[in-house]
């Protein structure tokens, strides 16, 4: 026997359920997301390539500048530093080297606040690429402002006001390789070259030798994805070069007041991306406007259409039933088809207890659809 029964799955939703398939007769209306839920928004700065070479520029700089004016501290590459005190400790324990070695622990303070921080400003939804870049700007400022009162009394490796200073450009390029980590992680390194020296070599003798197996069109693809990976971490590297040519110009000719050009450029890239994640961000800030409520003529005419909609489905349900049972003359030969219980507003206002009455009534309480409505 044909198995029909009807549903109202939600306000605005009326179905026929045939054999396990529902089917609608009513159009439904769209529903709106919750209140709560807020639409992801690409950013994008994220996978921009100019970024990164804007970013691999500054760090060549600093890290220039740093190894000129500071006697041989490294500020983004803290591997130099941990080489250089494994080189100084087997002479004798100076100042320098114990200013060279609190480099590391001011390098991991330094990332693990901002990681907390890029944590923090995930959980409001708010993106923190634009923050963290704010951050550095800061952090530069800072190192040229010390760099600039401090430079007298700066003037051996062994005092003071060498580790104050290269700490704080630590702390800036400390910055800087976490947001390389959990922000625009799809962007190559910026601070560290030895990777993207490898790929670019990598890339380049795969553009010279091309591979022998695969037919034409699979070593088109590989010098295609060459091609793309060359300039996604060569451009950076050239950046990086050129930053630092540029330091080492400016640093010999002024000190680490020439940090200043690395400070305007990384709050230049902070206005900017600001700006634009303050644009992309707006339709993800605002909520859902809530429906306003309903008058009572509204309900009138709402309720209305329902006992229309309803009135549509009672005599769809009873067709599809009566073509079900001309197609199967055996099902026709058991009897009459299963009687449709008619759906009233408000069952349809109120799925649950719809479903709960249709499970709590007795068959023989069903009553049967009139012959003449078939």
């Amino acid at each position: 026997m044909a198995s029909l029964d009807t549903r109202a799955t939600s306000r605005y939703e009326i179905f026929v359920v045939a054999q396990g398939f529902p089917v609608p007769l009513t159009p439904s209306r769209p529903r709106s997301p919750p209140a709560d839920h807020a639409r992801p928004v690409a950013q994008p700065f994220e996978d921009a390539t100019w970024v990164a070479v804007t970013l691999s520029g500054v760090a060549g700089y600093v890290d220039t500048a740093g190894f000129i004016a500071l006697f041989g501290l490294f500020t983004a590459h803290v591997t130099g530093d941990l080489v250089a005190v494994g080189a100084v400790i087997a002479e004798r324990p100076t100042l320098a080297v114990i200013g060279r070695l609190a480099m590391i622990p001011t390098f991991m303070l330094s990332v693990a606040g901002a990681a907390l921080f890029v944590r923090r400003q995930k959980r409001r939804r708010t993106p923190p690429l634009a923050s963290l870049l704010a951050l550095m700007t800061a952090a530069l400022a800072m190192f040229c402002v010390t760099g600039v009162v401090l430079h007298p009394l700066a003037n051996a490796p062994d005092v003071w006001a060498v580790g104050l200073i290269g700490g704080i450009g630590v702390v800036s390029m400390a910055i800087q390789n976490t947001l390389m980590r959990d922000v625009l992680r799809s962007c190559c390194p910026t601070t560290i070259m030895t990777g993207n020296l490898t790929q670019v070599t990598i890339d380049l003798v795969d553009l010279v030798f091309e591979p022998a197996q695969g037919d034409s069109g699979m070593r088109r693809v590989a010098r295609a994805e060459a091609k793309a990976r060359l300039f996604k971490f060569g451009l950076p590297l050239v950046g990086f070069m050129a930053g630092a040519g540029m330091g080492a110009v400016l640093t010999h000719g002024v000190g680490l007041a020439s940090i200043a050009v690395p400070t305007v450029a990384v709050g230049a890239l902070t206005a900017i991306v600001w700006r634009g994640a303050d644009r992309s961000s707006e339709p993800q800030r605002l909520r859902e406007p809530s429906k306003p409520a309903l008058s009572a003529s509204e309900h009138h005419e709402d309720g209305e259409a329902v006992a229309r909609s309803s009135s549509r489905v009672r005599k769809s349900a009873i067709r599809l039933v009566a073509a079900r049972a001309a197609i199967e003359p055996s099902a026709s030969s058991v009897g009459e088809p299963e009687a449709v219980r008619m759906v009233s507003s408000s069952d349809v206002r109120s799925p649950m207890a719809a479903s709960s009455r249709r499970h709590h009534e007795p068959a023989a309480g069903r009553g049967r659809p009139p012959h003449d409505r078939r």
